[in-house]
This record gives structure tokens, C-alpha cells and sequence, in this order.
């Protein structure tokens, strides 16, 4: 697991980046969990993980961007538990160019808690 605590700044986002796109890849019981704003994690590669939620944005997080990745053969380990594979709470975030490929139960690839009246949350 991957806990991202500090927060960046709008001029200076923390960045975590694969050095080559696709090369990184998290196995088992892995996550990244946000816990910071103005963070961008780009690159990475979920294959067959199995943690709860994959990519977790913690409530106080806000403009934080999750891009150019992908979730692949990811699936609960226990099949009567929900996977929300990435699960969105805080404000303002850009989800973006996310692949997804052969989730084998019927539950969410992505949850967003909408706490305000506005929109808060880019999904491409």
C-alpha cells in the first residue's frame, strides 16, 4: 500500500509518475490511498490486485488527478464484498484515460460521494 500524505500546490503538485508508463504494476493486496491535495498519479498499472478499493481519495483531498492508468483483472478476493476500484470522496478531482478490463463481478469500477450541490469530480 501506497499513502500519500502531503499535500502540493497548484503551481507544484506532488507527482507520482511511472518512469515508463505501464511498467509499474501493483499485484495482490495493493492501493494507493490520497490523503493530500493537488496530487497526480499517472502511469500505473493495477493486475490482479484485490484490495477493497484500489485507488482511494481520503475526504479532505481536493484537486488530486488520477490519469493515463489502468485497472486490469482486479476483483475483490471475496466475492460477497463490493470492489470500488477507484472510490472518490473530497472536491474537485479529474479522473481521466483509466482502462478497465475483465471485472469479473457486477459491482462498481467507480464511486464518487457527492457532498455539494455542484459537480466536483471530472470523469473522462
Amino acid at each position: 500500500s501506497l499513502f500519500i500524505r502531503p499535500s502540493g500546490t497548484k503551481d507544484k503538485p506532488i507527482i507520482l509518475k511511472a518512469q515508463d508508463d505501464g511498467k509499474v504494476i501493483l499485484r495482490g493486496k495493493s492501493e494507493i490511498r490520497i490523503m493530500g491535495s493537488y496530487i497526480v498519479v499517472s502511469g500505473i498499472v493495477f493486475k490482479n490486485a484485490s484490495t477493497e478499493q484500489l485507488v482511494r481519495f481520503e475526504p479532505e483531498t481536493q484537486y488530486c488527478t488520477f490519469t493515463n492508468s489502468a485497472i486490469i483483472d482486479c476483483d475483490h478476493e471475496d466475492i460477497t464484498q463490493s470492489q470500488k476500484q477507484v472510490y472518490i470522496r473530497g472536491q474537485h478531482h479529474t479522473i481521466s484515460n483509466i482502462y478497465f478490463r475483465n471485472k469479473s463481478f457486477h459491482y462498481f469500477y467507480i464511486i464518487c460521494f457527492f457532498l455539494f450541490v455542484y459537480p466536483f469530480c471530472i470523469l473522462s
